[in-house]
C-alpha cells in the first residue's frame, strides 16, 4: 500500500483546482490555510495541519520531558555515587580511629560496629527498595496534555452529535 504525502496532496490539489503553478505546503504556514476556501482538500489541508501541529507539539513536550528525567537519573546517580564513596571512607576511618582508641577492648568493639554497619546497611536497602517501587509520575505533562486532548475531541464530538 502506498502512502500519500502532504507534499503530494497540496500537488494533486493544486493541479485539481486549475491552479497554474505549483506551491508546495507546509505545515504552519497558516496564510496559504484559509477556512474559507470551499473544497475537500483545503478543509483536508486544514486539518492535516491542525493535527501535525499538534502532534509536533506533544512529541517536543514528551522529547523535554525524556531529557529532564535522564538528566535527574544521571544526578541522582552520580549523587548516591559520591555518598556511598564518602561515607565509605568516613566508616573506614572512624572504625579505625576507634579501634586505636580502644586497642584494649578492639574485638568487641569491631563486633559492635559490624552489627552497627549490617543494621545500617538493611535498613537503606528497606528505604532503596520503598524508592524504586514507589510509583511516580513519569511524564505526567504529556498524559494531562493528551488527556485534555482527548476531552476536547468527545466535547466536540458530543456537540456534534447534539447538532445533527
Amino acid at each position: 500500500m502506498r502512502s500519500v504525502s502532504l507534499l503530494a496532496l497540496a500537488s494533486c490539489s493544486a493541479s485539481w483546482s486549475g491552479a497554474a503553478e505549483f506551491e508546495p505546503f507546509m505545515v504552519g504556514d497558516t496564510k496559504r490555510l484559509d477556512p474559507t476556501e470551499h473544497g475537500l482538500f483545503s478543509s483536508l489541508k486544514v486539518v492535516l495541519s491542525s493535527l501535525l501541529e499538534s502532534v509536533g507539539a506533544r512529541l517536543e513536550l514528551l522529547a523535554n520531558e525524556i531529557q529532564e528525567e535522564k538528566l535527574r537519573c544521571v544526578n541522582l546517580a552520580l549523587l548516591a555515587l559520591g555518598t556511598v564513596f564518602c561515607l565509605g571512607a568516613a566508616g573506614l576511618v572512624g572504625v579505625f580511629f576507634l579501634t586505636v582508641l580502644f586497642w584494649e577492648n578492639r574485638a568487641a568493639l569491631l563486633g559492635m560496629l559490624g552489627i552497627a554497619f549490617a543494621l545500617t546497611g538493611v535498613i537503606l536497602a528497606a528505604l532503596l527498595r520503598r524508592a524504586l517501587t514507589r510509583p511516580r509520575g513519569i511524564f505526567e505533562a504529556s498524559l494531562s496534555e493528551l488527556r485534555e486532548d482527548i476531552r476536547q475531541l468527545k466535547g466536540i464530538t458530543d456537540s456534534n452529535g447534539d447538532a445533527e
